[in-house]
């Protein structure tokens, strides 16, 4: 755990709160001493988040400048956790973070710590929640993510770009309360979700693939 680190991604503004979000618990992980390599499952847990997610988020953060990252291997030459490096005192205003604490004891600083973090990860959320939901435009696209995820769940890749067009038609001509959404990845999550229970529905047996046919046939 880093005070300076931790504090120091609470002061960066103008992000995404997910992307904060990220940025704040990468911090926390961060050791002056030893470095900052959290696995990518570790910070999911944290962040509450998906491990793509936290790998687009952190992608967002080293374009930004915020973070660089180092791949790391084992002595066997198998991968392991990426280390970051945070670029604190690129910011000039954060060079002297510790001038004032100094008779701070090392528990009331760790109180104070916690708590910072605390409260500002209630705002972040806060923002997350309280983020108004739109509605599909034209302007909009089913991201080749979600191609994947689709693909994924059992979808070929003709029959995800179909329901991609379909999605995309459907919203675009939705109404009312209905076509204003908070999330569409779950949106699109569900639509194939549902295209699947359609499409099992309607599946055609056949016939000759049933031995009862033949029963009684000489």
């Amino acid at each position: 755990m880093s005070f300076k680190a931790t504090s120091w991604a609470l002061t960066v503004k103008g992000l995404k709160p997910a992307t904060k979000i990220v940025l704040i618990y990468l911090s926390d992980r961060h050791n002056p001493d030893h470095g900052c390599f959290p696995s990518a499952a570790r910070l999911a847990q944290d962040c509450e988040m998906t491990e793509r997610s936290v790998f687009t988020h952190l992608a967002e953060l080293e374009r930004l400048g915020l973070i660089s990252k180092q791949h790391r291997t084992k002595a066997n030459g198998i991968k392991t956790s990426n280390e970051y490096t945070l670029h604190i005192d690129e910011n000039p205003d954060m060079k002297n973070l510790h001038n004032g604490y100094e008779n701070i004891s090392g528990s009331d600083m760790k109180n104070f710590h916690s708590n910072l973090v605390s409260n500002n990860l209630k705002k972040t959320n806060t923002n997350v929640l309280s983020k108004k939901g739109s509605r599909w435009t034209e302007n909009h696209q089913v991201e080749s993510e979600w191609i994947d995820w689709a693909i994924e769940q059992g979808l070929d890749n003709q029959q995800a770009q179909l329901e991609a067009s379909k999605f995309s038609d459907y919203w675009l001509a939705a109404t009312g309360a209905k076509a204003t959404k908070l999330n569409w990845f779950a949106t699109w999550r569900n639509w194939i979700r549902n295209a699947q229970k359609r499409t099992g529905a309607r599946k055609v047996v056949n016939i000759f693939d049933d031995p009862k046919y033949f029963q009684g046939v000489n």
